[in-house]
This record gives structure tokens, sequence and C-alpha cells, in this order.
């Protein structure tokens, strides 16, 4: 939908605006999908990378630095408004001014969305109002994010430098800081983990090979190197191509400290990628250890390794964790996870502004 279809509704009556980085990556899609999901729901939604002129509509800012860092200050009192809050741990002194900016907004705001219990535990430590969270995960598309038949993984490989013989471990996310070459590791994403993991496994697995997209991951890549592991790195003109990168996967990897998804686990059941995680983040919340992923604790590369060389080893385990998510991530689909957004935020809202 585009913003002129919108107006030619009518001024007067109210729209969800879903305010988006425009990055065009994870927070990004999610805006986007979610965005499209609702207004063929009924719920009249626009995405948009600048609300600050709106009067009298709904704002969903789903990138907490898209509110913090613009002029918020313009937003006109008859908007309502709504905030992701993805994750954040008080604890950490990072966090310190990030949780300063969010109980300055707190006040403004109607509800605001977390996507697991880990993140709703630290957003309540950090001080912020319990009376104002709502929990709903992350989805998925499952049109596009499909399991490959055995021409389609044969393609991806080869398209992506993947050597045939390889034992192939994704990791698709942002773990550097900023986003410029990424040399300044993002610690909550646990890229020195992963990096610690892959040491352990590198003697034992001898055709590993590793396969990264995202932007900022110049100190994996320079791991990497160090430890003699060869990898391929892709740049995506559009984060919808990453469904041929899971295609050329045998595991995905995760390695986090904290996450609010991350989008990686749901992605990677839907494609029928074996799964591996630290217990945090959403992982901790839907992985059932053994039946559709396996968990290791968080900052445990001996325990990551251990998994991953189960999943190569066991051929079982590996199908019953494969069969198990794709049965499981039918719950987290866009368009369920869309109505629950629209049932307990917008709905209520819009039937009391006569909408």
């Amino acid at each position: 939908m585009k913003l002129r279809d919108v107006f030619r509704r009518g001024p007067a009556r109210p729209a969800v605006y879903h305010a988006s980085d425009g990055a065009s990556w994870v927070l990004d899609w999610v805006a986007r999908y979610l965005a499209a999901e609702l207004d063929a729901q009924g719920v009249p939604s626009v995405l948009t990378t600048a609300p600050w002129d709106l009067k009298g509509q709904i704002i969903h800012f789903h990138d907490r630095y898209t509110y913090f860092n613009g002029p918020h200050d313009r937003l006109h009192p008859s908007n309502h408004l709504f905030m992701t809050w993805f994750h954040g741990d008080p604890a950490d002194p990072l966090m310190t001014p990030v949780f300063a900016q969010m109980h300055a907004a707190a006040p403004r705001l109607e509800k605001i969305v977390v996507s697991c219990s880990a993140t709703r535990d630290h957003a309540l430590a950090g001080g912020l109002p319990g009376d104002k969270m709502v929990q709903i995960p992350l989805g998925v598309d499952l049109d596009l994010f499909v399991p490959p038949g055995p021409e389609a993984r044969e393609e991806s490989r080869a398209a992506l430098g993947v050597p045939d013989d390889a034992v192939c471990i994704g990791s698709f996310q942002k773990d550097g800081v900023g986003w410029g070459e990424g040399m300044e590791p993002k610690q909550v994403k646990g890229p020195d983990v992963f990096l610690d993991t892959l040491a352990q496994l590198k003697p034992y697995v001898p055709n590993l090979f590793v396969l990264l997209t995202g932007p900022a991951r110049g100190y994996v890549r320079a791991g990497l190197e160090r430890l003699g592991i060869p990898y391929a790195h892709h740049h995506l003109p559009d984060y919808r191509a990453i469904v041929a990168c899971y295609h050329a996967l045998d595991l995905y990897l995760i390695a986090s400290r904290v996450e609010g998804g991350p989008q990686a686990l749901l992605e990677s059941w839907a494609t029928g990628v074996p799964l591996v995680s630290t217990r945090m983040g959403m992982p901790a919340d839907l992985i059932a250890d053994g039946d559709n992923g396996l968990l290791a604790e968080v900052e445990d590369p001996a325990g990551l390794a251990g998994a991953v060389a189960a999943l190569i080893e066991d051929e079982a385990l590996r199908e019953r964790c494969q069969l198990g998510a794709l049965e499981d991530v039918e719950h987290y689909a866009w368009p369920v996870i869309a109505r629950r957004y629209a049932d307990e935020l917008y709905r209520p809202l819009l039937e009391r502004t006569g909408a």
C-alpha cells in the first residue's frame, strides 16, 4: 500500500503507520511484513520512515532508534504511539543511556511490544512499566521461506561458492558495531563465541565451511581467516534473497548472548535447516531441546560445538529436529502474528477512536 492510498480514505480516518529505519534489514522487514498483512486483514496500515508530522494516527516504531534519533518532540499529542523493544540488559553499562531514553518515552507510549520472555524480564528489571508490555513473537513468511528441493540446494551452493562436500554452517546477522566494516564486535551477538565454537569444531570437521550474510561482519571475517576456516560472505541486494543462503546450509548456529529474536530461528525452521542456539531470546522460549533444535548455555562454545557435532553425526536427531521445526513454525506465519498485533494492540484503539 502507498501513502497516497491512505490519504484517499480521508484524513479523519486513523491508520496504523509502521515507522521503520528503512535499512532493508531485519527490523525494516518486520515492519514491512506487518504493514502488508495487517492491511490485508482490514487494519489500514502504511509503512513510513517519516511519521513526524502525522496527526490523529497510530504510529508504531518498530526500531527504538527511529524514535530516539528522530525529531520525536514534533509528534502531535493526538497520535497514539507504540514501540517495539527487542532487547536490552540493564546490567550492561552500554544500555544505561538507552534505558534512560526509554523511561523518557514510556509515558507517551500506549504499549511496548517485546518478542520473548528474556526481553520482558530485562525490561522489567530496567524499570519499564509492566502494565504497558505485550509479548508477541516475530513471524516468518512461509510462502517465501520453504525447504529446498535437491536441485535448489545444489544450485544455491554453486551460486554462493559453497563446496559440494562441505559441512556448511550459516550465520546471517549484523554482529559488528555500526554500519561500516564492523571490526569492533557487537558483544550481545556473540561473534567471539561463534568463532570459539568453530575453532573447537575445526579439528573434527575438516571440511567445515561458513556462509555469512549481513552488514558489518569484519570481526568474524578476520577471525575465520585467522583460524584458517574457509568462508563466503554475500551482501544481499534484497533481504528476501537470503532464502537461497539457507538452502545452501547444513546447519545454522546462533551464539548470541542477548537477542529479541533472532529472525534466523524461524527462517531456519521454515527452510528445514537444523539449528543450534544459545539459550536466550526466542530460542529459550521456543526450542524444545532435541525435538526442533538444540540448545547450549550462553557463552558455552564447548556446548555449542558438541551440539553441532551431534547434529552432524546423528541423522535421526537431525531429521527429528527438522520435522519438529517445520511443524512448529506454522504457528509463527506472518498472518498469524499480524492477527495478534491487530487484536491485542490496534483494533481496540481503532474501535475507541471510531475508525
